[in-house]
């Protein structure tokens, strides 16, 4: 959920879209990469990218971060996305 006093960036706006409309979902992982380039990261049936930041003015400007998670299924077809913190973050 995004309160007002938060700003996203454009990354974050555009991986937003893309986890919200769930348009990576059914994508093969060589499909994913031609639309969004290497992950930042990757194990067997999971890549990770940078989802960009989102700035709350109201606490003094403080950013977060945030990553795009895709998961693949047995096939390596995306099976489901979640923008979240990144992992150990």
């Amino acid at each position: 959920m995004q309160y007002l006093s938060e700003k996203p960036d454009k990354l974050y706006t555009e991986m937003k879209e893309l986890n919200d409309s769930e348009k990576l979902i059914g994508l093969s992982k060589e499909e994913v990469i031609e639309l969004l380039g290497e992950p930042q990261s990757s194990e067997d049936n999971l890549y990770i990218y940078d989802a960009g930041t989102l700035t709350d003015y109201l606490f003094f400007g403080e950013i977060e971060f945030y990553d795009l998670f895709i998961r693949f299924d047995e096939n390596n077809i995306v099976k489901s996305t979640k923008i979240d913190f990144p992992l150990g973050g």
